[in-house]
Formats: C-alpha cells, structure tokens, sequence
C-alpha cells in the first residue's frame, strides 16, 4: 500500500505541474516548493522548532490559537508552520505568532525524510484531518511527539475503509489525536486507535477572540439605518443564482455579499450576474448611497467584522464538493444562519442544524422559505439566534485542554 500511496502522490505532483501552465493557483503551489529545502535550511539554522501543519486558511484559524498559547506559554521554541494550499500560505504571511512559514513538501519517502531531518522538530501538530503518511511514518520512526487537534471524521472517510490498513496503522503509532465530538472517537476506536480525547474545536477559540476586537464600520451602520440586511458569506456561482431571486423578490432588504474569490474578474461576473448594478465596497468606505441594495465585499480582512450588522447570514460552498464554509463567526454574533446541503464535514453544522440555529435549504424555493420564516417569525428569530451564541460560548477551551497536554510532552 505504501508503494501505490507514494505512486499517486508522484502522480500528484505531475498533475500539478501540468495544471501550473494553465492554471494560476497550481502555479503558485509549483512555485512554492522549488528550492524549499535549501530555504528551510538557511532559515532554521538550527533552532528549537515546533512544526504546526495547516491544509489551508481554514486549518490555520484553528491553529491559531494553539501557535499563540505555544509563543506566551514555551518562548524558546521557533514555531514552523507548513501549508498544502497557496491560499493558505498567502494569506497568513505576517502573523507575529509564526517564526517559519513555509509549503509542506509533497508527500514522498524521500522528501519526508528530508524534511524531517532539517527541521528536527521537537514537537508536530497537524491540524483537523490532514493526512500526510509518509511524514507521519517518518516522525513516527524517530520517535518525535506528534498530535493531531481539532479531528472530525465521519464513518464514510478513507480511513474506515478496507484498504486503509497501512494508513491506519501508521495513525495508531502517533502521539495523540484531539477530536470535535464523540462520534469521531468512537470511530477511532473502532479501528484500534485509542489515544483519543475529546475536547472540541479549537477553531470556536479563535472565533470569540476575533470577537473581542471586531471592528465597527460607521459608513456600514449608516446605510443599514435600522433595516433588515443578509450578509453572505464566501458565495460560489450556485450561490450567486440563489441569493439573486432573493434580492428580486425582496426590494427591502439590504445585502452583502462576499464572493469566495476576490477578484476583479469574479466580483465582474457577480455584478452582472445579480443585474441590481451592485456597488463595490473599496470604491465607496467612507459613503455608501441610501438607495443602493447590494454591496459586493471585495476587501479581505473585513467578512468577519461586518456580520456583526447582519440580521440573517447566508453562508456559501454548500453546493459544492468540499462543502460550506465558516460558520463558527457569524455564530459568535448570535445570528441565524442558512447553508447548502454539503455539510457533514463540519461537526458544528452539524450540531447547530440540528438545534436549531441554522437552517439548510437545496434550492431556491427552500431558500425563500428559510427567509421567511426567519424574516417574519420573531420568536423563531429569537430562538435561533440565541442557539448559535449559545453553542459558541458553550463549546470554548479546547486549545486550553490541548496545551494541559503539550506543557507536559515538552
């Protein structure tokens, strides 16, 4: 098995290169990784390094709070953080809480060893469930402490296979596994992985930290004027085409939306598509015209403040294979929240869909249902938004509970 996992990994790799002609994303994933080990070798220069591993930006919010708690709690130590993803990479580049930051090398024999041997880290974290097995083994074999935080499996991922008894048996060898929920560790158990805790999602510590410094945006506050307003977040093309019907049919009703992609080529795309002549909030901060419906979000940095004004959210990527995005953050302002159907990888949709704080839909007629309801039914309104503010501050401390552990591993 670890001779064709390694063979698809190469083929990978190939794939990618080919795709970097055509493709800008692909091209900085190529780009990345030329020369790294010389690079990691000229930065680490032999200090004392603890290795944290994100896919993407996802993964880096719930590491966040772990890198942080290592930096006030363990100085001494470089923090090395790797991603898979350029987004990712891109879009953490100064965080202060991050010594190294650099792509995890594809995922050969070879180059895991490699890796393994420049960094020599004292400490590896992976984060949620990205699996890497061949630097798993070879932490494994040199004896190097290594969790993993924030896990949430479901009985259909790769692991739970028949085929999966090399993967499985590597995983068993490692440290530590922190999962979201119960029915991650009993999976675990199931396949003979014991050294399980659960202890939730480090990602809702990160969310009521951002809380605490949201910042406020007067010229936002005085176009809403009190009105109701949806504020989207990370829409796709599916997206766009439901939330389109949504601003025909409900002229009273302010929007923001922000697109998945900032880019001047989709925020375009968006704006024709919508038809309302949608203004672009970079080109109107400081006044925004009483009779405009639609704001178009096309700043990074911004999303997370501004669904503090929002009265429902409209959370995108739930028509999409690697399903919906966060929504942990409108959660933490109390506001109801309604998703595609591609949801369960993500324990806290889960929940929260079931208790009642958010709502799925799969098309635009259950989308114009969802808003209703929660537009005109002011105790169902209530309710829902005192579920997800309920559910964040129910479910904090999970980096604390982790960093019990790691103070006593280093």
């Amino acid at each position: 098995m670890r001779i064709l996992y390694s063979c698809l990994i190469r083929f990978y790799g190939l794939a990618a290169l080919i795709a970097a002609i055509f493709n800008q994303k692909a091209r900085k994933w190529v780009k990345g990784r030329i020369s790294l080990f010389h690079k990691l070798r000229l930065g680490i220069n032999g200090d004392d390094i603890i290795w944290i591993h994100c896919s993407s930006v996802g993964e880096f919010e719930q590491g966040l709070p772990i890198a942080k708690s290592l930096k006030r709690q363990h100085p001494r130590y470089k923090i090395l953080l790797t991603f898979f993803s350029p987004s990712g990479f891109e879009a953490v580049i100064d965080s202060e809480s991050i010594d190294f930051i650099f792509y995890i090398p594809l995922d050969t024999r070879r180059n895991a060893k490699k890796f393994i041997e420049i960094v020599r880290p004292k400490l590896a974290i992976f984060v949620k469930n990205d699996f890497w097995f061949n630097h798993l083994s070879e932490l494994n074999d040199k004896n190097i402490p290594t969790i993993y935080i924030s896990v949430f499996l479901s009985r259909n991922h790769f692991l739970f296979k028949g085929y999966a008894i090399w993967f499985r048996k590597i995983l068993s060898q490692i440290t530590h596994l922190y999962v979201q929920n119960v029915g991650s560790k009993k999976l675990l158990s199931k396949i003979d992985i014991p050294q399980v805790s659960v202890v939730g999602d480090t990602r809702i510590d990160r969310v009521q930290e951002k809380l605490d410094i949201a910042k406020e945006y007067p010229a936002i506050s005085k176009w809403i004027n009190g009105r109701k307003i949806v504020v989207a977040g990370s829409v796709y093309g599916q997206d766009t085409k439901l939330l389109s019907q949504l601003i025909k049919k409900n002229k009273d009703v302010l929007f923001i939306i922000a697109p998945h992609f900032v880019n001047d080529k989709n925020i375009n795309r968006i704006r024709k598509h919508l038809g309302t002549g949608a203004l672009r909030y970079s080109r109107s901060k400081s006044r925004i015209n009483d009779q405009e419906q639609v704001v178009l979000l096309d700043t990074l940095g911004d999303l997370y403040s501004l669904y503090r004004y929002a009265t429902f959210v409209y959370i995108g990527g739930g028509f999409n294979s690697d399903q919906i995005h966060n929504i942990q953050e409108p959660a933490s302002f109390g506001k109801p929240i309604i998703i595609g159907p591609n949801y369960d990888k993500f324990n806290e949709a889960i929940e929260l869909v079931k208790l009642g704080g958010a709502f799925t839909i799969k098309d635009t007629e259950s989308l114009e249902i969802a808003f209703t309801r929660l537009n005109h039914d002011k105790k169902l309104y209530i309710e829902s938004s005192s579920i997800c503010k309920e559910y964040i501050n129910k479910n904090i401390g999970a980096t604390k509970a982790i960093m019990t552990s790691i103070d006593y591993l280093l």
